[in-house]
């Protein structure tokens, strides 16, 4: 039985394990020229899925470049928009993260916040 099958078939939920491949740099320090061709970088970028995906939707005329540019238009646009929400939002308290993490502190996390604003500056992050 396959996951599709299993969702349809209500038997609960299945765990998907999915390998990707970094096509980039892990990060701007990093230098993956020193161990990995650029073969088997091109090898890795052949199967990119959304390469793939938009190239198999141009085949079946499901998507042209005109309505590709402006899809990607409208959600950099998008992006945009929710960082300049996020940008304009005042700053957090320092310790605000707790808040988040369950529903309720374990001990140890309420000796972690208390430690946390003893080495925080009043009015910091307020």
């Amino acid at each position: 039985m396959n996951t599709v099958e299993r969702a349809r078939g209500g038997q609960g939920p299945t765990l998907v394990e999915t390998l990707t491949y970094r096509i980039g740099a892990h990060t701007t320090a990093d230098d993956p020229t020193r161990y990995r061709s650029p073969e088997e970088v091109e090898a890795w970028r052949a199967k990119d899925p959304l390469t793939r995906f938009k190239r198999f939707l141009v085949s079946r005329d499901m998507l042209d470049e005109e309505h590709d540019r402006q899809l990607i238009a409208a959600v950099e646009e998008e992006i945009n928009e929710a960082v300049r929400v996020a940008e304009a939002m005042p700053p957090m308290a320092p310790d605000s993260f707790f808040d988040y993490t369950s529903a309720s502190l374990s001990p140890r996390l309420q000796e972690q916040r208390a430690d946390l604003l003893r080495y925080v500056e009043p009015g910091q992050g307020e």
